[in-house]
Order: structure tokens, then sequence, then C-alpha cells
């Protein structure tokens, strides 16, 4: 397990003391769980909660699944993964934004919902290339799309279907990506809205393709971002599990990495935007981030 703690950087760790010292600062109708209460046991080391955890391998069992259950979510994520199966987990904690402690929980919730149903915003992601040593076009575009034959842009769901999604509720959507390294794609959206958190999947409904040679089968590269509000701020569990044709794993499970890292990142960006998210600066580069116990 890897390990981004506070102490490397004294803009983090003024950040994650702050918010541990602050506490619930929030006029909630529902308290928010304090993060040390539902971060992962196996990640909790002594002098404070690490801004960033990542974990990978074949298959298995999660490693920094939070530890929240949230009864309205209309799905969930699995305890475990097959054992032919790439594994990428990555935690982080976004601090409080100036917004965040005005607002309740459903206006948290509400403008996260809006955010993730927005995935156009993904064009022009970059990410870190291991290959390369730079960083490197993720998402030349994304948009929302009718259907996989049509392939139309939509705009479904709106913002407006997004804020109105209630707990127990989810809305499914389709979205063209032209990634860099697999070309144009399909994929399915689904985002379920529970009573404390939200919860995004997605899936490639077209084969990927890397250097022309079939890579990932349909249905095969599967990802969930469970996105938990709480009193230090927004506590993102990412997860995306490849189940490939050809791989080479320790090439895959790198660049697998980097793009968790780079969806982190990107949410962090939009959730600063809203006034729900503060300045932090997340690695692109999974190389940096100590490896072991820290």
């Amino acid at each position: 397990m890897k390990y981004f703690p506070a102490a490397f950087s004294t803009t983090l760790a003024l950040i994650l003391l702050t918010t541990l010292a602050a506490g619930p600062l929030f006029a909630q109708t529902s308290p928010l769980p304090a993060a040390e209460d539902i971060y992962p046991a196996n990640s909790l080391k002594g002098a404070g909660l690490p801004v960033l955890a990542a974990d990978s391998g074949l298959g298995g069992s999660l490693r920094l699944r939070p530890r929240l259950e949230d009864l309205s979510l209309p799905f969930g994520i699995p305890d475990s993964i097959k054992d032919k199966e790439l594994r990428i987990e990555a935690l982080a904690l976004l601090p409080a934004g100036q917004a965040y402690p005005r607002l309740s929980r459903k206006a948290i919730l509400d403008e996260l919902s809006a955010i993730l149903c927005s995935p156009e915003s993904l064009t022009g992601l970059e990410y870190w290339s291991a290959s390369r040593g730079k960083m490197r076009l993720l998402y030349e575009t994304v948009y929302k799309i009718d259907s996989e034959s049509a392939r139309k842009p939509v705009n479904i769901p709106s913002r407006a279907d997004a804020i109105a999604l209630g707990p127990g509720g989810s809305l499914e959507f389709l979205a063209l990506q032209k990634d860099t390294s697999f070309g144009t794609n399909v994929f399915g959206y689904t985002l379920g809205r529970g009573g404390e958190s939200l919860l995004l999947t997605n899936e490639n409904l077209t084969v990927l393709r890397y250097l022309m040679l079939p890579f990932v089968n349909p249905g095969r590269m599967q990802s969930r971002l469970w996105v938990i509000p709480c009193r230090e701020g927004l506590l993102l569990y990412f997860i995306s599990t490849i189940e490939s044709i050809n791989i080479a794993v320790e090439r895959t499970i790198e660049s697998a990495e980097n793009r968790a890292l780079a969806l982190l990142g990107w949410l962090s960006r939009e959730a600063l935007k809203t006034g729900l998210g503060g300045e932090i600066e997340l690695p692109v580069n999974m190389r940096t981030i100590g490896a072991g116990k820290p």
C-alpha cells in the first residue's frame, strides 16, 4: 500500500491538521461523519490521516474501501475482486472549501451530483505518462450521447435532473470518450444517490484497442467513484478493475494508477470551482508516493 501523508508537504500538513481540529462546523440536519470513523482501518497510521493512499494488484479483497454503510445507495461496491482482474484503488481526502460549512448535506450532494453527471468536463484532462516521463493528454473529448449507435450529443441527464435525484435513486447515461491510448469508445455510466454519499460507476461498452489490437472486451473495464461528505471535507474512493485480453501487468497497473490520480485531481478541481473543496495539489505520478508504511 502506498501513502501520501500530510507530512510530505507543509501546505498539506496544515490543511489536514486544520480540518481535523475544526470538527463539525456545518449547519447539518444530520451530522456528517468524522473522516477517521470511515477511513479503512488499515490506513489509519497514528499521527494523522493520509491525504492520499493507494493500492493495486491482481484480485483480492479491497483494502481501501471506506467503512460507511449507506443503506440508501441503490447499489454498492463488492468486497473483493476476481483473481484474474487487475485492481487499482485510491483514497483521497479533499479539504473543505469556503462554501462547504454553510451547506446542508443535501445541498453538498446536490452539487456533487451535478458534477458527476457532467463528464464533458473531463475533456482536456491530462495524466502522467510513465513511459514518456511527462504529462500526456488523457481525454481529447468527452460528451454524453443518445445511443451507442447514433452517438448524437445530448444533455441528458441535465444539471436539473442530477440535482433532483433523491436518496435511493439512480441515473444512467452514455458518454463517448476519445482517449489518446484507446481511441474513441462508448462508456455506460450510472450515478446512484444515497442518504450520505454518491456512487458513480462506469464500464466500457465497446472493445478497447491499444495499437489497433483488442485490449479489453466490453464490460471488462469497470470503475467506481464513491464520494462521501465528512466533517473535514470530501472523502473520495476510486476502484477500477481491468480484465484484459493482452496484458503487461506492471505497465498496465502503473498507467491505470496514474489515470486514477488524474480523475481524483479532476474532481478536486471541480469541487474547488463550486466552493465545496479547498485548494490541494494531489500528486500525478504514483511513483512519487511513498511505498509501504510511512
